[in-house]
């Protein structure tokens, strides 16, 4: 979970692993936390599309494709 900016939007829209809030909205963020707490079924499912999102993604691969 992150506040709404270029780079965390892509990254989650990318994953499909995370939440975007609106930028500087601590109450809107704290709404979301809530709200994960009430459905941990959807943390675990978004923890495991950043696994596997990561798992595509690692150091050594990106580094590879951006010096290609």
């Amino acid at each position: 979970m992150g506040y709404d900016n270029a780079m965390w939007r892509a990254l989650c829209a990318a994953s499909g692993a995370g939440w975007v809030v609106p930028m500087g909205r601590i109450a809107a963020m704290a709404a979301q936390i809530a709200a994960l707490a009430r459905d941990p079924a959807s943390v675990t499912a978004a923890a495991a599309r950043a696994l596997a999102f990561g798992r595509l993604h690692d150091v050594e691969s990106e580094f590879a494709l951006r010096m290609a």
